[in-house]
């Protein structure tokens, strides 16, 4: 396929303001040639609440949206506008919370370019977590809900709930979490398009001396009563500079299995850097 390349920019306008421009020149399988995937906009924080405004052409996407279930495809965002609010705390252990809101023209086709739409989105939502402990065991808890419009007669809205349990097992750190999504509604967009499901998630974190540790999670479909996922992470942390990840992921449904590696430096946690794998979302160990 000969030689591929990405390149990235930052520029710091003033605190709370950096504009970006991303672009790639990367293997097109649908089109059997390499296409050009350009991004550009602006990052935005004032006073807690933060945001995004950017535009990208033919944006090669991967969205987990439940068990066995994903869409992969080619986006182009003209433009999107996200905003979040800060996180309110809440008194006592009950929590904080905080309001979002996007808006966005897009359009998008499929792998292979079977299934190609466009349309304009709105989007209004709130989330609250919360979390408390009990000597070493640790419950943890949350809620999401947006209200989408699409410009036309379609309309999505989306009630997320979610439970869970950290606790020990001897030196195994065990995870425990069920999840419920309610879906009224639908989008003409396949990457957003959502459904009901229930799902139960458990986690366990084996240490290895000092610097390794072994993670082995399963997806455990509620509604249709089958292991849907098994996600395997193998880690080296220097306790001092990097973190490394290899990770697999079995599809036991979809069959959309894929393993890779990901490179985190201490000094900058919420940049991961990733060679193959994916982000497995906000379930992952």
């Amino acid at each position: 396929m000969g030689l591929e390349a990405v390149l990235s920019v930052d520029h710091r306008f003033s605190d709370g303001i950096v504009f970006f421009a991303d672009a790639s020149y990367t293997w097109d399988g649908d089109r059997e040639e390499k296409r050009f995937r350009p991004s550009w906009g602006v990052d935005y924080e004032f006073e807690g609440w933060t945001g995004r405004l950017w535009w990208s052409l033919s944006e090669s996407v991967k969205v987990e949206k439940d068990l066995g279930e994903s869409f992969e495809g080619l986006i182009d965002r003209s433009p999107e506008f996200t905003l979040f609010s800060p996180w309110w705390t809440l008194p006592g252990v009950l929590g904080r919370w905080r309001l979002m809101g996007t808006w966005g023209d897009y359009e998008v086709s499929s792998e292979g370019g079977t299934v190609k739409s466009s349309s304009s989105r709105l989007g209004l939502g709130a989330a609250y977590e919360g979390e408390t402990k009990f000597g070493n065991v640790a419950p943890f808890w949350g809620a999401e809900y947006w209200w989408y419009d699409y410009g036309s007669s379609d309309s999505q809205k989306v009630m997320t709930v979610r439970l869970g349990l950290a606790w020990p097992l001897g030196p195994v750190t065990m995870t425990s979490l069920w999840r419920k999504r309610w879906v009224e509604g639908g989008s003409p967009m396949a990457w957003d398009d959502l459904s009901d499901s229930e799902v139960f998630y458990q986690k366990a974190e084996i240490p290895f001396g000092e610097h390794w540790s072994l993670a082995v999670r399963g997806g455990y479909n509620l509604r249709d009563s089958s292991l849907d996922e098994m996600y395997y992470r193998l880690s080296y942390d220097s306790k001092c500079c990097f973190r490394v990840e290899l990770v697999y992921r079995d599809d036991r449904v979809g069959e959309d299995d894929w393993a890779g590696m990901v490179f985190v430096l201490n000094a900058f946690p919420s940049h991961p850097f990733f060679l193959g794998a994916r982000e497995a979302g906000e379930y992952a160990p």
